[in-house]
């Protein structure tokens, strides 16, 4: 073994050995698109919690493809829910600011036009899920 690995790091000193992927078989690369990143926000935007495999099987695609795209579009998990990147959180804070002035400028108005709405999620044990 020593000797494959001192003999691979002399060829490549002397110029001799091709680090660099080389074209090969198969079938390209051909779903992280546009359209697949676009359905794969909306699932994940529509259920925090769904699983890689899930959207493969929603999307038809294989659960490497829906990790690219999910690195791709900046998500991470933890503890079992996706979380909000730094440009979520982001454009969060500019609606607020938005509200914000708003309010300063319509006063009681702009309360009253506002709707909203509470509701209580009681979450059973689902071994599907």
């Amino acid at each position: 073994m020593y000797e494959q690995v001192s003999q691979l790091v002399f060829a490549y000193l002397a110029g001799k050995a091709i680090i660099a992927d080389q074209d090969r078989s198969g079938r390209p690369v051909t779903v992280t698109d546009e359209t697949h990143k676009q359905k794969v926000d909306d699932l994940v935007r529509g259920n925090r919690r769904i699983k890689q495999s899930e959207i493969a099987v929603a999307l038809g695609i294989s659960k490497e493809r829906v990790q690219h795209i999910l690195r791709e579009l900046e998500y991470r998990k933890i503890c079992a829910r996706w979380v909000l990147t730094e440009k979520m959180k982001q454009d969060r804070v500019d609606i607020c600011h938005k509200l914000i002035l708003r309010y300063d400028s319509e006063k009681e108005n702009f309360l009253n036009i506002i709707v909203t709405g509470d509701e209580s999620w009681v979450h059973h044990y689902d071994p599907e899920n």
